[in-house]
């Protein structure tokens, strides 16, 4: 009786498995997987890099720094997955359990190559921008990173919540821009840091700036050297900027413009432009009902020194400027206008405006429409995986336009009581449902040039 190869293999390939597969069997299909995510993530990492030269272009320095951030950490990440890549091509199996043919070994290693020249040109790219970014703030951004890096290493591999929690709250002080917070949090749990070291992520010994906290810069210092501003001033322009804050925290995106502004107004020590954004924010109804307690009782303008605004034709054309427009109030920072539009009251944005002031010196300025574009950002959702108990199923956020202008930050998955089943800052994600039900699904990002969103959607499981 003749056989033919298909059946000797079939014959074959379980006794082949059965004989030599072991725990430790490393195979071609997990190498092309981990230079998959590798290549994913150094894209998500110089998307990062990107929005972070953009910002840092607006004079928005802080947002530069979250980004940038960001990018550091993926490309930490990335490196520290490849270690040992090389050797794990040399030992792969084929699916049959046999060793890999000279051809494709080659093939993996010149993947591997390329990726490896990828990281080598974005860590190039940003260290640059962690210069620019740390001079403007006066931070070691490098030692942050790298010290973020090892923390978040560190809670993955030991599960400690002291390590967890540190990697959180650091985070969420660099958001904020609280210099010293994110120094006295990485200083605090440096010494534990460095005895389970941040798994295979080296932990970088202490910058010397970070190893004096109090010579860290605050935000708003309280005696600036040289400062233009009186004492009374200064203390003015902080109740505003804690009351802007508080606004901007509870949802008000142009509080968030006004306190990023008057930020930079004041570091810059500019009086004119520090008086007459402080007019401004006085005069938006949108925004002042939202200071309170009121920040003081006296108007900015009755503070002795504080300059009025400069007539049209020696205006600063980087400084704030308003331009009312119908019932709305237009804020151009460096001479630019974004307006973000959303459905509602919802964070799903629908399209973006960007204005260009084109005439300073009229009355009021002149300016002209630059771009228009609209969004129609939809969460798609795949089935991978289904059994009696299960349902696994990947999701991923597109524009159904086409449009690929955005930044994906986060994802949370929650039950119809509102509990959260799932969270994460990976893309694509998949989520496995054991219990039937409807779930809710939010994806959180940033466009390019600096729009929040917010994507919901449901699904129903049935099993």
């Amino acid at each position: 009786m003749k056989l033919s190869l298909r059946t000797i293999l079939a014959l074959a390939i379980p006794f082949c498995i059965c004989g030599t597969s072991s725990a430790k069997d490393i195979y071609e299909s997990d190498i092309k997987e981990e230079q998959r995510v590798a290549t994913f993530t150094i894209s998500s990492a110089n998307n990062d890099l990107e929005q972070a030269s953009v910002v840092y272009s607006r004079g928005l320095n802080n947002l530069a720094w979250v980004y940038i951030t960001d990018c550091g950490i993926k490309l930490d990440e990335t490196k520290v997955r490849l270690k040992g890549h090389e050797e794990r091509i040399a030992k792969a199996l084929n699916f049959l359990g046999f060793g890999l043919s000279q051809t494709s070994r080659q093939k993996l290693m010149d993947s591997y190559f390329k990726i490896k020249d990828n990281i080598s040109h974005a860590y190039v790219k940003m260290n640059a921008v962690e210069k620019d970014v740390g001079a403007k703030l006066g931070v070691d951004v490098t030692w942050v990173r790298q010290m973020l890096s090892a923390l978040k290493a560190a809670c993955e591999e030991t599960k400690q919540a002291v390590f967890c929690d540190a990697y959180e709250k650091a985070k969420a002080a660099i958001a904020s821009n609280n210099i010293v917070e994110v120094n006295r949090i990485l200083m605090g749990v440096y010494q534990q840091l460095s005895a389970v070291g941040g798994g295979n992520v080296e932990v970088p010994p202490p910058a010397p700036a970070a190893q004096t906290p109090a010579a860290q810069p605050q935000p708003i210092p309280a005696t600036p050297a040289a400062s233009p501003f009186t004492s009374e001033q200064t203390s003015y322009i902080r109740q505003m900027m804690d009351a802007l804050k508080r606004a901007c925290d509870s949802g008000n995106d142009k509080a968030c413009e006004y306190l990023s502004a008057l930020n930079e107004l004041y570091n810059n020590k500019d009086v004119n432009g520090v008086a007459r954004l402080l007019q401004m924010i006085l005069g938006d109804g949108e925004v002042y009902p939202a200071l309170q307690p009121p920040p003081s009782s006296k108007p900015p303008f009755a503070i002795a020194g504080l300059s009025p605004a400069p007539s049209p034709a020696t205006a600063d054309p980087n400084s704030p400027v308003v331009i009312k427009v119908g019932d709305k109030d237009l804020v151009f920072n460096k001479g630019v206008n974004i307006e973000s539009v959303y459905a509602g009251s919802s964070k799903r944005l629908k399209s973006e405006t960007t204005r260009k002031i084109t005439d300073m010196n009229a009355n009021p300025p002149q300016f002209e429409v630059v771009s228009t574009r609209n969004w129609n950002l939809s969460i798609q959702s795949t089935p991978r995986q289904s059994s009696a108990t299960a349902q696994a199923i990947e999701f991923n956020l597109t524009d159904l336009g086409g449009r690929m202008e955005f930044t994906l930050k986060n994802w949370t998955v929650t039950d119809a009581s509102g509990s959260v089943i799932a969270s994460g800052t990976e893309f694509p994600f998949l989520v496995t449902f054991t219990a039937n039900g409807s779930y809710n699904i939010e994806v959180n990002g940033m466009t390019d040039i600096g729009s929040d969103f917010s994507i919901r959607s449901s699904i129903q499981i049935a099993l």
